[in-house]
């Protein structure tokens, strides 16, 4: 297993490949690191401020553009992810301007496997180390949610409904009500199900006509981990863990150009409040309350989790300073302290959560099964990617798709969410098999049955090997005779 050597809090430093590719340019990058230090250098392209605005910051882990999203993962996210599956919140952020390199670091391209980003990376670890850890007397379960943030509002990319989201602290932390999660049974269906979400937040911006303002949202695809392991006693012993992670806006200042716009930095300015604050011993309050993504964040920040803190910069003289306030933000972040420690959970707190876990499910069955007048035809327009509502530009290709499309392709799209749905609810009713006393007993009693069969077992093998002696021993004596 790998070392678990990283800090609760870390933060890393990746840089992106020069975007400039005029050879001349790229001799006067305004960022140089300093490996065999651990260091980055920024130089002012403005020779008037160069001994002014000229620095260098330290920093345990740097990447430039040479490390391979392989080598990035393993480094970086992969003792991370293991920690996660023993019970330990994790949180993997992306921060820096647009363009930096933020979403190739946490997805990377889907379409090629050596450009995986973590995201993907991550599900087939989880997996690999659930395997490698599964026995008659541990089992795992593993769900996805996936939630993204824009205008200060909350969606959930999974769910067949546009429920309405709330934020609600309970002994198992800040949790979002109203929110689906999604069982998956491996890494094929994890990634289908962060894919499926990726596609709903594609089309719902495409279908209200705000296709750039997807760079302005916060995407948070989250994995909840539970184990059950029976110990010595006959007890159930149970763990949970949540892994977010997250991609988020650019960190330069986006024009307010409207409320939504303005909401954005609104976020981005909480976040960075709450980092400061944290990095500042003297600070009695710190301001979680004042986003959405603070609070629910807010283990990731300052409390129970191990939180990678990913700082993306760009290093051509053009971006020096975006890249010099990014690499700002991260040494005032180096502060930021966590205490994390393995989530282990009683049974009442697990049952209320398993409670409104299946209540979400059922909700979101009931949706399926008996859809409003209106959902059917909304979810044909956007499938035919049209559009809906008043002055919306007709799709001319989109009609076709719509009118080529067979009635049984609906209903099969409709019959598998159905079957998603119900799949999940069976699997919450499972968990509570999990933790029932009378099933805790009867194990408990075939356990001590397993021990007597084992004794029985080694009695007759050492009569048989005597009795096998004695039987040579008297062959022997038979020959010399």
């Amino acid at each position: 297993m790998v070392s678990k050597n990283i800090e609760d809090f870390s933060v890393v430093i990746r840089c992106h490949p020069p975007r400039s590719r005029d050879p001349e340019e790229q001799t006067k990058m305004a960022v140089s690191i300093d490996s065999s230090q651990n260091l980055i250098k920024l130089k002012d392209p403005n020779p008037d401020k160069q001994s002014e605005l000229s620095q260098e910051f330290s920093f345990e882990r740097i990447y430039d553009w040479n490390s391979s999203q392989k080598d990035f993962f393993d480094q970086v996210a992969k003792p991370l992810i293991q920690d996660v599956v023993e019970g330990y919140n994790g949180t993997i952020l992306a921060h820096g301007e647009t363009g930096s390199g933020k979403t190739y670091t946490i997805q990377g391209n889907l379409a090629e496997k050596d450009q995986y980003g973590i995201i993907p990376r991550a599900a087939e670890e989880i997996f690999k180390t659930i395997e490698a850890n599964t026995s008659k007397d541990k089992q795992y379960f593993v769900y996805c949610s996936f939630i993204m943030i824009y205008s200060q509002q909350m969606a959930d990319l999974l769910s067949p409904i546009r429920a309405d989201l709330a934020l609600r602290t309970k002994e198992r932390g800040v949790y979002i009500k109203g929110a689906t999660r999604w069982p998956a049974k491996n890494y094929d269906e994890l990634l289908q199900l962060y894919s499926r979400g990726c596609k709903t937040r594609d089309r719902e911006f495409r279908v209200a006509g705000r296709g750039q303002s997807s760079l302005q949202s916060f995407l948070i695809f989250s994995v909840r981990i539970e184990s059950f392991e029976l110990n010595s006693e006959g007890k159930v012993v149970i763990r949970a863990s949540t892994l977010h992670l997250v991609d988020t806006p650019g960190s330069e200042k986006i024009p307010k150009i409207s409320y939504e716009s303005a909401a954005v930095p609104k976020s981005l300015s909480a976040f960075a409040s709450v980092i400061m604050a944290l990095a500042n011993e003297k600070s009695k309050v710190i301001p979680y309350k004042d986003s959405n993504l603070t609070r629910l964040l807010q283990d990731s920040l300052g409390g129970n989790a191990k939180t990678v803190f990913i700082a993306t910069i760009i290093p051509d003289s053009a971006y020096f300073d975006r890249s010099l306030s990014t690499l700002r933000f991260a040494a005032c972040a180096k502060r930021v302290q966590n205490a994390a420690k393995v989530n282990i959970i009683t049974k009442e707190v697990y049952k209320s959560a398993l409670a409104e876990d299946l209540q979400s499910n059922l909700e979101a069955l009931k949706a399926e099964i008996t859809p409003s007048h209106n959902s059917s035809i909304e979810f044909l327009m956007q499938y035919a990617n049209i559009g809906t509502g008043t002055g919306d530009q007709i799709n001319q290709n989109g009609w076709q798709r719509f009118l080529d499309t067979k009635e049984e392709n609906f209903v099969t799209i409709e019959k598998k969410a159905i079957e998603n749905v119900i799949d999940s609810t069976m699997r919450v009713v499972g968990r509570l098999d999990m933790i029932d006393e009378r099933k805790n007993d009867i194990w408990r009693q075939l356990k001590e049955k397993e021990k007597e069969c084992h004794k029985i077992i080694e009695h007759r093998i050492m009569a048989e090997l005597l009795l096998y002696e004695l039987l040579m021993k008297g062959l022997m004596r038979t020959r010399q005779k």
